[in-house]
């Protein structure tokens, strides 16, 4: 499927299978690359959304505490920018590396092969069901 073409079927099967409905919502997605299914390969999509109200509160809450947000971004996208930097040599690009943040009550497993995110999965399970 063209770019164009993936970009606005992921927008609109998003709202749906995410339950978003009809409210105004900011939806992105990652290309993870291609994955076998049977005999058929497909691209594996990291999707990502947030409703415009959620957002919204987000910033009121940082405002609130004296900050100016100059940007947000998506965890999977912020521990892969972290963790790349670290992967600077040639011959790490081809390498494939996993990283496991533990939260207070969630933890995150992200895959990167080099720098690319392959795989981000959100696990309900953090450091205080560990303590």
């Amino acid at each position: 499927m063209p770019d164009a073409e993936l970009a606005q079927a992921v927008q609109w099967e998003a709202a749906d299978r995410l339950g978003l409905g009809d409210e105004p919502a900011k939806i992105e997605f990652i290309n993870a690359g291609e994955v076998r299914h049977g005999e058929e390969i497909r691209d594996e999509l990291i999707v990502m959304a947030v409703t415009e109200n959620r957002l919204r509160q987000e910033i009121e809450t940082l405002t609130g505490a004296g900050l100016e947000p100059i940007a947000l971004e998506p965890a999977p996208l912020v521990l892969a920018r972290c963790m790349s930097r670290t992967i600077r040599r040639a011959a790490d690009q081809k390498d494939t590396r996993v990283f496991i943040e533990v939260g207070c009550s969630a933890s995150s497993v992200l895959i990167l092969r080099g720098n690319q995110v392959a795989f981000f999965k959100t696990i309900d399970i953090g450091g205080a069901s560990l303590n």
